[in-house]
């Protein structure tokens, strides 16, 4: 994928410094429970954002979760994750790109531990970052 020179990513440290120079944060904690819980994002919020000049948000979410060990003679160990991520235009409050990854990692033997939650996350990131759009 080419990058696009009119386009610059930052951080979520850098997004977080933001927030609390611009004294958002607590915006932002109400923004996350608020879309979480309704799906609506928070014009005021975004319209803040927008100002300090950022153009979209990523937001991510980790749905699902699931681990079950082996069991001998039944079942190989597994660790399973879903995530969900939406980029929303800070402008026009417009969700412009959505998508869901599965990270399913499992193990070669029935008498293993499930696999570390961090490596199902690992696959499902990877997923979401190459079907990201061309900016």
């Amino acid at each position: 994928m080419q990058k696009n020179p009119n386009v610059m990513l930052i951080s979520a440290n850098k997004f977080s410094n933001i927030l609390n120079e611009k004294g958002l944060v607590d915006d932002y904690a109400d923004f996350i429970e608020d879309y979480i819980t309704s799906g609506i994002a928070n014009q005021n919020f975004l319209k803040a954002l927008a100002d300090e000049g950022i153009d979209a948000i990523l937001m991510s979410e980790l749905s699902n979760a699931y681990q079950q060990d082996g069991a001998y003679a039944i079942n190989k160990a597994q660790t399973r994750i879903t995530i969900h991520a939406t980029i929303i235009d800070t402008r026009t409050n417009d969700v412009v790109w959505t998508a869901s990854a599965d990270g399913i990692r499992g193990s070669a033997t029935t008498v293993s531990e499930a696999p570390p939650l961090v490596e199902a996350i690992d696959l499902a990131v990877k997923k979401i970052m190459g079907a990201l759009p061309t900016l």
